[in-house]
């Protein structure tokens, strides 16, 4: 299974539609903290916290990515017809799409906040440090909501 996983991530990491997503992301990203470049860095972090939903709808993008390479070019029944079981096929593109996910997410969010740092022109406060667990929090609470949106994404993908 880490052998096919590996393979997954391989896969993966040389399509350059990864890249394309992280690019526009991080070029969205950067158009929003220059709209919030009077404010505070408290303040970014604090706007932050409410868009962790925006998460539920890069699972569709993310999941075509790893689901959409052995459709496209039919290779999924090379995959079949040397001996993996479907369970394995589902659960290796899955895992990869959660690293993936995960991974897409840290980038993000570290680009978020170190934008933030630089661009902002009052760095710290009182509630810095609050808002920072708030967030920390929120995150926490989010990552289950991707990854069963992830999962519920991965498996209409393959039907």
């Amino acid at each position: 299974m880490l052998n096919y996983i590996k393979a997954e991530l391989y896969k993966a990491l040389h399509r350059p539609y990864l890249w394309v997503l992280l690019a526009v992301m991080l070029a969205l990203e950067e158009l929003f903290l220059w709209l919030l470049v009077s404010a505070s860095f408290v303040d970014m972090v604090a706007v932050l916290s409410p868009l962790m939903t925006a998460g539920n709808f890069l699972v569709i993008p993310l999941s075509h990515l790893v689901v959409s390479g052995p459709y496209g070019s039919g290779t999924l029944k090379n995959e079949l017809s040397f001996g993996l079981p479907r369970s394995r096929i589902y659960l290796g593109k899955l895992f990869t799409a959660v690293l993936l996910g995960v991974a897409l997410c840290a980038v993000l969010i570290a680009f978020y906040l170190g934008t933030g740092w630089l661009l902002a022109e009052e760095k710290g406060g009182e509630t810095l440090l609050e808002n920072l667990s708030v967030l920390a929090y929120v995150v926490a609470g989010s990552v289950p909501l991707w990854l069963g949106s992830l999962g519920i994404c991965m498996a209409l993908f393959f039907l």
